[in-house]
């Protein structure tokens, strides 16, 4: 059996979790589709009022987010920018050495001195890995200047990208 209803606000995700937690859908319902405005559910042929009534109840109590699936698509999203930034950073190095304006001995001696800031990028902790730089010490290759220009482009990321409570 199926069931239409138009509604332009539904988030996916959070109907999901919700109709799956719900005592009185999580059995009737066998699949859904969202398109166009229009949730389609396939339901179980002994479909009754009263699943109507707790189906209604919980479209009318959705909040259009599920907190932890949001958060975890920002955490995604954090932790790609995080690769991609760390990936720029370790491509501009590898290009000073292929055009002799650095060697393989400094970048590997920077690369050590970052490893628990990489670490923290590559897992899209951008506030852990801002305190961790801090605590870098400038030596040797890892420059001030160096530090200072990571510190920066992580600060700029973070302001742009966490609430001003988390820095």
């Amino acid at each position: 059996m199926q069931i239409v209803i138009e509604n332009n606000t539904i988030n996916c995700d959070e109907f999901l979790v919700k109709y799956k937690k719900n005592n009185t859908l999580k059995s009737k319902i066998i699949d859904f589709e969202y398109k166009n405005s229009f949730l389609t559910l396939n339901v179980v042929e002994n479909w009754q009022e009263s699943d109507n009534v707790a189906l209604n109840d919980l479209i009318s109590n959705l909040i259009g987010n599920e907190p932890v699936s949001e958060l975890s698509k920002i955490y995604e999203k954090r932790k790609n920018d995080g690769w991609v930034f760390y990936n720029k950073i370790r491509t501009d190095f590898v290009y000073l050495i292929n055009i002799g304006q650095a060697n393989g001995d400094d970048e590997y001696f920077i690369q050590k001195k970052m490893k628990d800031v990489k670490a923290n990028l590559l897992s899209g902790d951008w506030v852990t890995a801002k305190k961790d730089l801090i605590a870098v010490e400038v030596e040797g290759a890892f420059t001030e200047q160096i530090k200072t220009s990571f510190l920066t482009q992580i600060q700029s990321y973070i302001e742009a990208n966490y609430p001003q409570t988390s820095w």
